[in-house]
């Protein structure tokens, strides 16, 4: 995955929703040249907005991201349903090949599971510091 990528999701997932770049603009509160920016990949405000991108354009963040629904949560797409079917499919198969595979997707999701733990729980930490850095600037300035 690399930023031309993201940038190319996001535009297909847009043209498929028959939105302009107006449209999305208006949605996520931004200008349409900052926006436009988003997609030529000349600002780093896409990482800031890439889950309101996601919710005006219908699909997961994942998905503007790796390219494809993620099986994760099925319910956040019309499309991701197939995914899931195709999920279940997988597992349900005799073949040692594809069991081995359905495994490695389910050690998969519950790897991104932790690691988005892990990324509130760091956000948390972050604000708590943030507050402490507050409490004590306000008692340097008594």
């Amino acid at each position: 995955m690399d930023n031309n990528s993201v940038k190319e999701n996001i535009i297909r997932c847009r043209k498929g929703q028959k939105l302009s770049q107006q449209d999305v603009a208006e949605k996520i509160g931004l200008s349409r040249t900052a926006y436009r920016n988003i997609e030529k990949g000349e600002t780093k405000l896409l990482s800031d907005n890439i889950g309101k991108i996601a919710e005006v354009l219908g699909v997961g963040a994942e998905e503007l991201v790796l390219g494809y629904p993620s099986m994760s949560n099925p319910e956040t797409s019309k499309e991701d349903k197939s995914y899931k079917w195709m999920y279940e499919e997988l597992k349900s198969r005799s073949s040692f090949e594809m069991q081995k595979q359905a495994d490695e997707i389910s050690r998969l999701v519950n790897e991104v599971s932790t690691l988005k733990d892990y990324i509130l729980a760091l956000k948390n930490l972050i604000s708590t510091k943030d507050e402490i850095i507050s409490m004590l600037k306000k008692s340097q300035d008594k």
